[in-house]
């Protein structure tokens, strides 16, 4: 059963308060929630629901929290407190400086992953037009990072979900990069069905890698709320990872890169 906010936390129900008002009346919703951060993610969710920047939150706690937001925040802070990640709730997040459209049917992206994207930049950053193909793209976040620092790049993008396709695509034309990249529907390697023999410089993917009997143990944030799909990589998190390994060679050109993100207990794998 997921918690629900005190009613204490509520009690002020009008809006005549201060954005700082606001923001400790939230962040006790947050924290009798059990959520870590509970300030910080306060602050951001002003911030979204008044269209200005943290730092202003932050800066102007005095400032006359406008009538209309109480009811989206308190909104907000009540899903937050059953757990769904704040990301979802905001509909956007970042990843490697650009502002990405979000939906359940996609992965939350995250810090970690932007080390993949440097490990790419690295590889291809001396070729004058690098073929990158991403795999399972999900919101995008890895071609679109790409496509931006890479600018004369050549990209396809994957994805088995439709519905991760259209948040792709809404996410590529967001950040004015619909022409860099193609997207294209299918389970891994069927998604290239028809395209000819095309090599790419760089395969990259973060695919699904979580252990079957690890699934029920992870973060409500992420067990409850985030595609099962995108996380489940069967028994041992590894059935996807071989079937990227042992189609790689067909693709790559010589010389070319196969970057994966992988659990931390799958490297020797």
């Amino acid at each position: 059963m997921r918690p629900s906010p005190t009613r204490g936390a509520w009690r002020c129900t009008s809006p005549d308060m201060t954005i700082g008002e606001a923001v400790e009346k939230i962040a006790q919703v947050l924290a009798e929630a059990g959520i870590e951060g509970s300030g910080r993610e306060a602050e951001i969710m002003l911030s979204h629901a008044a269209g200005m920047p943290r730092e202003v939150v932050i800066a102007h706690p005095e400032s006359q929290l406008a009538p209309w937001m109480w009811g989206q925040l308190q909104n907000m802070a009540c899903r937050r407190a059953g757990r769904e990640p704040l990301p979802y709730i905001l509909g956007e997040w970042e990843f490697y400086g650009l502002s990405l459209r979000l939906t359940h049917d996609v992965l939350i992206p995250r810090p970690e992953t932007e080390t993949l994207v440097e490990a790419a930049i690295a590889a291809l950053q001396d070729l004058a037009e690098p073929h990158i193909l991403d795999i399972g793209t999900g919101s995008g976040a890895i071609a679109l990072a790409l496509a931006a620092h890479l600018p004369a790049a050549r990209i396809r993008a994957t994805d088995i979900c439709p519905d991760a396709i259209d948040v792709a695509t809404a996410n590529a034309a967001k950040v004015g990069l619909a022409d860099n990249i193609t997207f294209l529907e299918g389970d891994l390697w069927e998604a290239l069905d028809g395209l000819g023999g095309d090599r790419y410089e760089c395969i990259c993917s973060n695919p699904p890698y979580v252990r079957k009997d690890e699934f029920e143990g992870l973060q409500a944030e992420i067990r409850d709320y985030e595609p099962r799909k995108a996380l489940d990589g069967g028994d041992d998190g590894l059935d996807v990872i071989r079937r990227l390994v042992a189609g790689a060679g067909g693709y790559l050109t010589p010389g070319g890169v196969l970057l994966l993100e992988v659990g931390a207990d799958q490297a020797e794998a």
